[in-house]
């Protein structure tokens, strides 16, 4: 991440803005904020970006146990680690661009992830096998089911 910057008005104001997320197509932003104008304590407020591409695509998948037959949701975490250039990804000596959670109920995941770049995500759930597979933006058009083998089998 780099340092945060103050991007002027409209996005940044002397008002307690607070809670900025951005959709996934990169092309509208959301934020809370107490204004004067507004119609209740806090408001969401959105921002439209025009023409601005972020780079930024979305990898969704879904973690489930690879011995059922009804596609049983796991609690998982995801960890995201950028490939190297010029080496293989050791993901025990890098550090992970970002670590995510599975909805426990239903064990999908969203991970945002640069459009031009290649990753490695390391998938982790109590009492089953760590999963390590390479993904990147052509492979992100649908949503990745991941299964995963319970340890000792």
């Amino acid at each position: 991440w780099s340092d945060p910057e103050n991007m002027g008005y409209p996005i940044n104001t002397p008002d307690d803005d607070i809670f900025f997320v951005l959709s996934t197509n990169g092309k509208t932003g959301y934020y809370s904020s107490v204004r004067p104008d507004g119609y209740g304590d806090v408001d969401i407020y959105s921002i439209h970006f025009l023409s601005e591409d972020f780079g930024l695509s979305v990898f969704k998948g879904m973690v489930v146990e690879d011995d059922s037959t009804a596609d049983k949701p796991l609690p998982a975490t995801i960890s995201l680690f950028a490939m190297p250039t010029d080496t293989l990804l050791n993901t025990t000596q890098n550090k992970p661009e970002g670590i995510y959670n599975t909805n426990k109920l239903t064990g999908k995941f969203i991970l945002i992830v640069k459009t031009n770049m290649e990753y490695t995500i390391q998938v982790q759930a109590q009492g089953y096998a760590t999963y390590t597979r390479k993904i990147n933006a052509s492979a992100l058009n649908q949503i990745d089911k991941i299964k995963l083998q319970r340890t000792g089998q």
